[in-house]
């Protein structure tokens, strides 16, 4: 994703804001949580808020799920 990176997560975090809902790609999962860890790493002076690991928990369930399901196919 390159440079889009940061645009492509940011919308997905809004929509995860706006109605819970996840990217069903693997790669966009593994994208958005890379992204959200760089932000909170490079970004915070204080921990993560309960928002930012809920979201970061999220993504790592989705993401072994994936994996799971593409393990059994």
């Amino acid at each position: 994703m390159g440079q889009d990176l940061p645009d492509f997560t940011k919308g997905k975090f809004a929509r995860w804001n706006r109605d819970g809902s996840l990217p069903g790609e693997l790669d966009e999962l593994r994208a958005c949580l890379f992204w959200a860890q760089r932000w909170v790493r490079h970004s915070y002076t204080e921990e993560p808020t309960a928002e930012d690991l809920a979201y970061a928990q999220e993504f790592i369930e989705a993401i072994r799920d994936a994996v799971e399901a593409r393990a059994r196919d």
